[in-house]
């Protein structure tokens, strides 16, 4: 388990590096914020869809949602 923990810091950075990306593709300002991200609350439905898409991309599996 030696290194496990730095990579999973690069897979969350990663993650959080391609959902700022799609936002900024479509113009919608996106803010991180430790691992969640901030934007205005008419995108608040795509932001979510962009973050379980990016996380199924990386991870491989869906995210647990509450």
């Amino acid at each position: 388990l030696k290194g496990k923990g730095l990579e999973l810091q690069y897979l969350d950075s990663t993650i959080m590096a391609n959902i700022l990306e799609r936002m900024t593709k479509q113009n919608i300002p996106a803010l991180p914020v430790h691992d969640s991200v901030i934007c205005p609350a008419q995108h608040e439905g795509f932001l979510r869809q962009v973050m379980i898409e990016e996380y199924q991309k990386i991870m491989n599996f869906e995210p647990v949602i509450d």
